[in-house]
């Protein structure tokens, strides 16, 4: 099932209920890889804050998404190659 878009309504609501004057909702889908990114500020600099904030958060947390997975299967097949041919490099 797709993702639904977050609205800023519920990111307010959050920060009202929980006495927060920054709010980022952060929802994704590892089926189809959908994401989406919802932010509130309480008031034009505290919104364009927590924008700048979710853009510089979003692009850290891709960068390591898609680094940390390459390396730990670069690693794995390493592990599974070894394995696999100690026998011969035994002799």
């Amino acid at each position: 099932m797709k993702g639904k878009r977050i609205p800023v309504s519920k990111a307010k609501q959050i920060s009202k209920q929980y006495n927060y004057d920054h709010v980022i909702v952060i929802a994704w889908n590892m089926e189809d890889g959908r994401s989406w990114w919802t932010t509130y500020g309480k008031n034009k600099d505290k919104c364009a804050f927590t924008a700048k904030v979710s853009e510089d958060l979003r692009e850290h947390l891709m960068e390591e998404f898609y680094r940390k997975p390459i390396k730990s299967a670069i690693e794995e097949c390493k592990s599974e190659i070894i394995e696999f041919h100690k026998d011969k490099l035994k002799e």
